[in-house]
């Protein structure tokens, strides 16, 4: 830089002028005083520490950066991981509480069948027996067996006999009772 003739015009004008070229310039070094050297060394030195310290810090500024994006991804990846596992646990739930239902109403329904069964079928042998019986009285009735005598006779005995007696007053001043029977057969 201190080199170039380009810096020096003025130089080159003149000795052109007075009859000299010019075709180098050779920059030895600046000598000055060991105070003002020192000096200039020293200031050189700390501005070349304070741009190194400034890049570093630079550099340190960037990888902290790059660092806390990476964390930052690293964190979402992470929620969101624990978020799908989540919903697959839900959704795993609902899928066995379903199955559980489904099941539970299976059974439930072939219960039912089950019984609906079990009665249809006591219901159809009642019914047969009832059949049977109808034809019973009916044989006995064209027989001219009187059903209500052989109804009564054909009954058990009664397990209880409960007998209400009212007592009430005639105009004689005498108490005449009346009475009704009840039998149960359990």
């Amino acid at each position: 830089m201190l080199n170039d003739l380009k810096n020096y015009s003025k130089l080159v004008d003149r000795s052109n002028k007075i009859g000299y070229e010019i075709t180098k310039v050779v920059f030895r070094g600046y000598f000055a005083s060991p105070k003002l050297q020192t000096l200039h060394d020293t200031s050189v030195k700390t501005r070349t520490d304070l741009r190194l310290n400034y890049e570093a810090e630079i550099q340190n500024q960037k990888q902290l950066d790059f660092n806390l994006k990476n964390e930052i991804n690293r964190l979402q990846m992470e929620q969101d991981l624990e978020y799908q596992k989540v919903i697959n646990q839900l959704e795993l739930n609902k899928a066995r509480m379903m199955e559980s239902n489904r099941i539970l109403y299976e059974e439930e329904k072939a219960k039912i069948e089950t019984d609906t069964k079990n009665k249809l079928k006591k219901l159809e042998n009642l019914a047969r027996q009832n059949e049977q019986k109808l034809e019973h009285l009916e044989k006995l009735n064209q027989m001219n067996i009187d059903l209500t005598e052989h109804l009564v006779s054909s009954m058990a005995k009664a397990d209880k006999t409960i007998k209400i007696h009212k007592q009430r007053r005639n105009l004689n001043g005498k108490e005449n009772e009346d009475s009704t029977n009840f039998h149960f057969h359990d």
